[in-house]
């Protein structure tokens, strides 16, 4: 079997901020790291909380997010993405 590099990380976390404040700085660290790493981030698409601040995180380092958004809550999920995949569930 070949071994192949890793090229994303999948991280799906709460939309709302935590139950501490340094979950949030936590959240943008990792996302810091993802796009340091070179990796590309796929998350739930939130533009809040925790999912929003990986994103933001991995965005403002110069990395690739892609959020995964279900069809019905696209027009309030999306924003810290650079694309975007459309669910039906």
């Amino acid at each position: 079997m070949e071994l192949t590099a890793m090229t994303a990380v999948t991280v799906f976390c709460g939309a709302s901020p935590g139950r501490r404040p340094g979950h949030l700085r936590t959240a943008a660290e990792l996302g810091r790291a993802l796009a340091g790493a070179g990796l590309k981030l796929v998350h739930g698409g939130a533009r809040t909380g925790l999912m929003g601040a990986v994103a933001d995180g991995a965005l403002t380092a110069g990395g690739a997010v892609t959020g995964v958004v279900p069809r019905g809550m696209a027009a309030v999920r999306e924003r810290s993405v650079s694309s975007s995949v459309r669910v039906t569930s």
